[in-house]
């Protein structure tokens, strides 16, 4: 299969996965980070001879913890991981080309905790050469500090602001697991007064570009 077909297929399971009856199920993305109970960034050490996918089955038994980014408790960040084999595209690897070390965001999540890749990884999703990632990283971190709203004894146009502003960021990553976070949480009627009824053109619109799909030619 080739890069682009995956991407195509990744995007139509997507949307299959979403056009549901019922309540939308969450995307892999949204779930994923919802469930980990931190975000860490590591740095893997390259060998720049060897070929790419040698040299990153290699760079993954060394990870280096870089730096806790977000986590849904007080907790340090640790000192050492483990890190379970993973493959991603030959076409994103060789992005890392001639680089000396590259860094890769991680879930952890489970009892007890362990890194876990994102989803998608396959297709670049969290390797800081794939383009977006820090975009991606930023969307993570806020989305961390997100909670549920639907308690709070305010007036209907005070609650969910975080989520109101990132649906009009520019940031992709922030908009999807905006959008998610709004419907997995009861509050779709936030997702339609601010980017329009479903079907509309403008809500079509909004949601193309908030479609996490993955690519490393960009």
């Amino acid at each position: 299969m080739r890069h682009s077909e995956g991407v195509l297929s990744l995007v139509l399971l997507t949307a299959l996965a979403q056009s549901d009856g019922g309540s939308p199920l969450p995307s892999a993305l949204y779930r994923a980070s919802q469930e980990a109970a931190a975000l860490v960034e590591l740095e893997l050490p390259l060998i720049t001879t060897e070929r790419s996918d040698l040299r990153w089955q290699r760079a993954l038994k060394q990870p280096k913890v870089k730096a806790m980014l977000a986590s849904r408790a007080p907790m340090d960040a640790p000192e050492s991981v483990e890190l379970a084999p993973f493959d991603v595209m030959r076409s994103c690897l060789r992005r890392t080309d001639h680089r000396l070390t590259v860094k890769v965001l991680v879930l952890m999540t489970g009892t007890p905790l362990q890194p876990r890749p994102l989803p998608h990884s396959t297709f670049g999703l969290g390797l800081e050469t794939t383009p977006g990632y820090e975009a991606l990283k930023t969307a993570l971190i806020e989305s961390f500090d997100w909670r549920e709203e639907r308690m709070r004894a305010v007036g209907a146009d005070q609650l969910w602001r975080a989520q109101r502003k990132a649906l009009g960021s520019d940031n992709l990553y922030l908009r999807h697991l905006a959008a998610e976070f709004l419907v997995q949480h009861g509050a779709a009627e936030v997702l339609d007064e601010v980017w329009g009824a479903p079907g509309s053109e403008a809500r079509v619109k909004n949601e193309a570009t908030a479609r996490v799909a993955p690519d490393c030619k960009g």
